[in-house]
């Protein structure tokens, strides 16, 4: 003969090894009275955690706060770039230097030269060549004064 908590853990469906959001399920925890309502689950980060399986899935719950962590950092990131590619814009006006054709588009000088990381800025290989591929590279700001004024 089961018990009651057997009984009510064979009724409720399996979420064990579901993936939502960023957590893993790997288990729902039975209750005495009544159908489960938490789950042990795994963040991808490697953080453990009891959560309402309610707000699994209503997908009020997605992680243990770090997405929103790599949220933040990626819109950070977006404006630091961003920034830096209007720097280059006024630079090549004030210096009369060539900015490439592809690099026009922000999204295509995101794709060449990726999101600006922290603690660094856009410097030209050769002071007097185009704001292009081959000539940028993300240099410490302490480089980039070194290397002159861009």
């Amino acid at each position: 003969m089961q018990t009651s908590v057997e009984q009510t853990a064979q009724k409720q469906p399996a979420f064990a090894g579901q993936r939502i959001g960023r957590w893993v399920i790997e288990r729902v925890c039975p209750t005495l009275r009544g159908p489960a309502r938490f789950a042990a689950c795994t963040c991808d980060c490697g953080k453990h955690s009891i959560i309402k399986i309610r707000y699994l899935l209503t997908g009020r719950s997605l992680s243990c706060g770090c997405l929103g962590a790599d949220r933040r950092w990626r819109k950070l990131a977006r404006l630091e770039t961003a920034r830096e590619f209007r720097r280059m814009w006024n630079l090549a006006r004030v210096d009369f230097a060539r900015v490439s054709d592809r690099w026009r588009n922000f999204a295509a000088f995101v794709d060449d030269m990726g999101f600006r990381p922290r603690g660094k800025g856009l410097i030209r290989l050769d002071e007097g060549g185009a704001f292009e591929r081959s000539n940028c590279y993300w240099g410490t700001r302490r480089r980039r004064d070194l290397a002159g004024r861009h």
